[in-house]
């Protein structure tokens, strides 16, 4: 089997390795934008599989920000083409997309690589239920459940957490939360910071890092609430901007535990598998996905009430935190890199189109 992904990412480099781990021929192929390209690779090298990651991805930056109807055409035009050729995979990440910029041309986007995709991939039982739901088309095709993948530490894995907190000017004696990621309202860091500031704010350390992108309103009122919770004892270090693998691997290593309050619209994030991957414990909210892939490394409150995470983050002892960063470490030697293949492989296998299939949360074949 010979595995084309996009687009170019972090991402596509994981599942590459891991397909590649599973005894297939695997390659990352354009970056975003390059449609044109994307066609090219998948004939010269010939692949049977062509698996898509975010459709958004298939327009260039401009597109993307303004309406383009003959853009779409031409998006359509390269699926009816790749499906043609190979077969033709989707990851579904998000039933709505992240940034406001991608909302004009989302849902056309999804519906024409929906009417030519053979197999989806979903992170969740919970996740695949509610895009059947609202786009009941993609039934055509084979839907699959494979979990998100740990992310693997890249750089500083074996760095002592006191050193990297010094390089990086945090105080110990603290618990040190993480926010990391586009720096998004979506991820309710604000009911985090009125959380903390209800509480013990000298047991806590935040530590923000990330791009802004489209909403530099809402970090500028995160940024007044963290002058409010420093002022009440807390410690902060804020990092506004993109951030590369190694800053990123750094945080992992320094934190006590990583910051999940995603509210329910989004159905996916990497934020639970980047702690996974460092060993390190997520504290959050617990919306349906993170609900779904824990594995008692996930110290969630029920709702995104201020006063539950405030009790939360209260009771939180050491002693706990080091229970479920030993539990994080467990997840993350359990889902390995050929396992992830194996379960890719099946997915790509089920895909034929043309009736509805049933939807599968093992990655085997399952299609009527």
């Amino acid at each position: 089997m010979r595995v084309g992904i996009s687009t170019a990412s972090t991402y596509s480099d994981m599942l590459v390795d891991a397909v590649r781990e599973a005894q297939a021929e695997a390659w990352v192929l354009a970056p975003w934008g390059s449609r044109e390209g994307l066609l090219e690779r998948t004939r010269d090298l010939h692949l049977d599989v062509v698996h898509l990651q975010w459709p958004e991805a298939l327009l260039t930056a401009s597109e993307r920000t303004r309406p383009d109807y003959m853009a779409l055409m031409d998006v359509s035009r390269l699926l009816r083409e790749l499906g043609r050729i190979s077969t033709l995979a989707l990851t579904c990440h998000n039933i709505h997309p992240h940034e406001p910029i991608n909302r004009p041309f989302h849902k056309r986007l999804y519906e024409a690589v929906l009417s030519e995709a053979h197999t989806l991939v979903h992170h969740s039982s919970t996740g695949m239920s509610r895009f059947l739901e609202e786009l009941p088309e993609a039934r055509l095709a084979a839907n699959r459940v494979v979990r998100h993948p740990p992310y693997r530490p890249s750089a500083v894995d074996s760095l002592e957490r006191d050193a990297v907190r010094e390089q990086v000017g945090m105080g110990g004696n603290r618990v040190w939360l993480l926010c990391i990621g586009n720096v998004a309202p979506y991820k309710r860091y604000h009911t985090l910071l009125q959380a903390l500031m209800e509480t013990d704010a000298t047991r806590f350390g935040v530590l923000l890092m990330g791009s802004p992108g489209p909403y530099s309103a809402y970090c500028h009122h995160l940024l007044g609430q963290m002058r409010e919770f420093a002022s009440s004892g807390g410690e902060v270090r804020v990092l506004l901007e993109w951030l590369e693998e190694t800053q990123i691997d750094r945080a992992l290593t320094a934190c006590d535990a990583v910051v999940a309050c995603h509210d329910n619209s989004v159905i996916t994030t990497g934020i639970p598998h980047l702690a996974e991957g460092h060993g390190r414990p997520v504290i959050g909210i617990g919306n349906e996905y993170l609900r779904e892939i824990n594995r008692g490394h996930c110290m969630l409150c029920p709702s995104g009430r201020a006063e539950e995470l405030r009790v939360l983050l209260s009771e939180i002892s050491p002693e706990q935190l080091e229970e479920a960063a030993e539990k994080a470490a467990d997840v993350a030697k359990r889902e390995t890199p050929r396992a992830l293949g194996r379960k890719l492989r099946a997915a790509y296998a089920a895909g034929v189109r043309g009736s509805e299939h049933a939807p599968s949360t093992d990655g085997s074949h399952g299609a009527r």
